[in-house]
């Protein structure tokens, strides 16, 4: 399987805080850029990532689906991808 739906999730919550879909690292991308200090393009999702980082605690990243392609996909269909 090739293409993925995932989440990322605060743990001091429990909650998704972003959703989105990818293939390779990208479900981790998010979490390494926003470490480095570069802009994902997300503000918000920057902010809550350095304020979890801030508390001594690491991002939950979950792959929630995967499929053979970005057709058969119907999380990305509803995205209107």
């Amino acid at each position: 399987m090739k293409y993925y739906v995932y989440q990322l999730t605060d743990p001091r919550t429990g909650r998704p805080f972003y959703v989105g879909k990818g293939k390779n690292r990208r479900a981790w991308w998010h979490v390494e850029t926003a470490r480095k200090g570069r802009s994902t393009g997300n503000r918000a999702k920057e902010t809550r990532i350095a304020d979890i980082h801030a508390a001594g605690l690491e991002v939950t990243v979950e792959i929630t689906e995967w499929f053979d392609s970005e057709a058969g996909n119907p999380f990305l269909r509803k995205m209107g991808t």
